[in-house]
């Protein structure tokens, strides 16, 4: 195959804008999947960074909304004071009534693709959990007008045009393109600006919260590591290039074409419809398993190096890829984890400070649920999966 790939390209974006989108990433990465979204079962929020892979939140409502409600539980006072008619739920003065939830599921369906179930105990647990996501969403907003976090328009519109860019492409024929999607999803460009001004807010006073939580010293990176090491070895991971297409008749094509010698780069250019990876030959980048929808994992681990794979289906379209390159499973050193490690620590101890504050939060915000929306258990947090494994650290982390 010839080597082809395609130098990647760099978006410049303000200072602001990147440091409110590593805070909310980590935030997202911490927190897992929103047991109502259609990705429930490969993580949060699937979106077109590729079309085989899981879909990292764009403007993370997940982290912001559902799932640091999920993440944090927190009590809640419920009792039946008596909500008014149409009343989804109350804190403080404010009413949430139905029409509210219906305009805001709008918004979440046109950024995310969230759908709610049909029915039957899946929509009863949706509305649950949309529920709780709402009162976390206001008592998030109240404390951050009481400590003066602000998120300035500019900052917000960058976001909005980059993840139109990114999901719908860029110019004229993408902001048409997602004006169309806000239609059908019965949404509108304002309610996606308010949307995502809340999280870009959610996540400068996620750092304000725990801005002065303690770096991990170097002693206890070392500790954790020695805990930690075999659950730290690196899986086996994959370099994949990616076409997706419309039907499966026109993968079939694609094929054909790469078969007969024609350049990945140059079929991206002319057949995928990913405008995420049109730029660099349809690179996708250095992904494991855990990375991939489970058909397109499948197809492309068993591939050989270099080999073309597909037509798998995602939930985008229809999947030809290559692996360029395989990156075997090895065991962790410290020196090549030390830095990423650390920063695993200190979010850890962010994360569980979080955690506190919000807690003490939601107990002051004494919220009301109607009868159909009061969760299950809102006062007991849900179950987070511990980093470290219950079992003995052992010596033997297995042959990489």
């Amino acid at each position: 195959m010839p080597d082809d790939d395609a130098t990647d390209s760099e978006v410049e974006e303000t200072q602001d804008v990147k440091d409110d989108t590593m805070i909310e990433e980590k935030v997202r990465d911490e927190a897992g999947p929103h047991p109502a979204s259609p990705a429930n079962e490969t993580g949060p929020d699937v979106g077109p960074e590729d079309r085989g892979r899981r879909r990292p939140t764009p403007v993370v409502w997940v982290a912001a909304a559902v799932v640091l409600a999920l993440l944090a539980g927190g009590a809640f006072g419920w009792s039946q004071r008596g909500l008014p008619d149409g009343a989804v739920l109350q804190v403080g003065d404010t009413v949430v009534t139905q029409d509210d939830m219906r305009e805001r599921q709008a918004t979440f369906r046109a950024l995310y693709g969230i759908e709610a179930p049909s029915g039957g105990d899946e929509l009863a647990a949706y509305r649950r959990d949309a529920a709780k996501s709402v009162v976390v969403s206001l008592v998030l907003e109240s404390a951050a007008r009481e400590r003066g976090v602000t998120v300035a328009d500019a900052n917000i519109d960058q976001t909005v045009s980059a993840y139109v860019t990114r999901f719908f492409g860029a110019g004229d024929e993408g902001q048409g393109a997602f004006v169309d999607a806000l239609g059908s999803a019965g949404a509108s460009q304002e309610d996606v600006r308010l949307e995502v001004g809340r999280q870009l807010v959610v996540a400068r006073l996620f750092q304000d919260v725990t801005d002065e939580v303690d770096e991990p010293t170097p002693e206890e990176v070392r500790a954790a590591f020695e805990e930690r090491r075999c659950d730290l070895r690196i899986p086996e991971q994959r370099d994949l290039r990616n076409i997706v297409v419309a039907t499966r008749s026109d993968a079939f094509k694609v094929r054909a074409g790469l078969n007969q010698g024609f350049a990945f780069k140059d079929v991206v250019a002319r057949r995928s419809i990913d405008q995420a990876s049109l730029e660099v030959g349809g690179r996708i980048g250095r992904l494991g398993r855990a990375d991939l929808e489970e058909d397109y994992a499948r197809v492309a681990f068993a591939a050989a190096e270099g080999e073309i794979y597909g037509p798998v289906e995602s939930q985008y379209g229809w999947n030809i890829g290559q692996v360029t390159k395989i990156h075997p499973a090895h065991a962790a050193t410290f020196e090549g984890t030390r830095e990423t490690l650390a920063a695993k620590l200190l979010d850890e101890r962010r994360t569980a400070a979080w955690r506190d504050w919000l807690r003490e939060q939601l107990v002051a915000a004494d919220a009301e649920y109607a009868d159909g929306y009061r969760p299950e258990d809102p006062t007991s947090p849900p179950d987070i999966e511990e980093v470290l494994s219950e079992d003995e650290p052992t010596s033997d982390c297995g042959a990489p």
